[in-house]
This record gives structure tokens, C-alpha cells and sequence, in this order.
């Protein structure tokens, strides 16, 4: 088995420059992303009473190499087990905010199933840097909280499928 290319020492980090990976890299990834990633926004409450919320993305998998893998290839967190895996260990890829503003619109165009979860994660992380560390607005509130709500939408059974699904002859 070959090293895969990228593995290095240090912080996780997208270890090609963004324009270096080809379309089947992407297209895998993304087919990867559409059958095992999940998409979160998860909210907590901070000490001064305000509402925090944080954009959590993540590729799960039983095979821990395929993780590895995608790690060396583009980047990602620690691979950690999943909680409530019963018959068999599940990992988990975590990506940060480097991966999800840089890598997911790159997936965007080869994604079929998880393409809307997507764009509302994109989309939330935007407001969030936009907004800047200032205090919630009722406007923002509004905006973050229907965003949430697509997103609990898109992943409760309101996936559809984009694109044409081809058959090679």
C-alpha cells in the first residue's frame, strides 16, 4: 500500500492548493460526502445568557483508512470513534471552517443528495463572518433561525435528488 500523497507532520491543513485537485478527486469526495457526511448547526447558550451556534460538518465511516485517506488528501480534524455504534466502531472526520469554506463549494457541483445541507452550511458560516463577533440582532436571530429550520427540513427526509442520474451502456 502506497502512502498517500499530502501526509505530513503538524496541523491538519487542505494539503494541495485548491485549483490542484482534479474533478474525479472532487467527484469522490463528494459521492463520499453524499452517502456518509453530515451537516449540523449546533446551538449552546453562553454564560452572559446569549445564544451561540457553530456550523459541524463531518464524514463518518466504518473503515478507518478511507478516513485517513481523505484526511491526507484534503484535510480535516482528529478521526475520532463514534458514540452508539453498536455492532461494529464508526469514525468520525470533523472539518473546520478552513474545509467548509473552501472545500465544500467545490464539491457543490458533483453533490446529488446532500447539495441544499451544504449550501446552508456555506450560507450560515457567511452570516456568521459577516456578522463578526457583534451582538445577535433580531433580524440576524431570524435569518440564523430559518436557516436552522431548512436545514432540520433537508435532513429529515427532505433530500431530493439533483441531477439526472446516468446509466453507462
Amino acid at each position: 500500500m502506497t502512502k498517500p500523497r499530502g501526509i505530513g507532520k503538524g496541523r491538519p491543513r487542505l494539503l494541495l492548493p485548491m485549483g490542484r485537485y482534479t474533478e474525479t478527486d472532487l467527484a469522490y469526495l463528494a459521492g463520499l460526502f453524499d452517502g456518509e457526511g453530515d451537516v449540523i448547526i449546533r446551538q449552546a447558550r453562553l454564560r452572559s445568557g446569549s445564544l451561540a451556534h457553530s456550523v459541524r460538518i463531518s464524514i463518518s465511516n466504518s473503515h478507518r483508512p478511507t478516513l485517513e485517506w481523505v484526511k491526507a488528501f484534503f484535510g480535516g480534524g482528529e478521526i475520532t470513534p463514534c458514540a452508539g455504534a453498536v455492532n461494529y466502531r464508526v469514525w468520525r472526520l470533523p472539518w473546520g471552517v478552513l474545509e467548509l469554506h473552501r472545500l465544500l463549494p467545490l464539491l457543490l457541483p458533483y453533490l446529488h443528495i446532500r447539495t441544499r445541507e451544504v449550501e446552508l452550511a456555506i450560507r450560515f458560516s457567511n452570516l456568521k463572518a459577516q456578522q463578526g463577533g457583534r451582538p445577535n440582532t433580531p433580524a440576524l436571530l431570524y435569518e440564523k433561525g430559518q436557516i436552522i429550520e431548512d436545514l432540520r427540513k433537508a435532513r429529515q427526509g427532505g433530500r431530493e435528488l439533483v441531477g439526472t442520474p446516468t446509466r453507462s451502456s
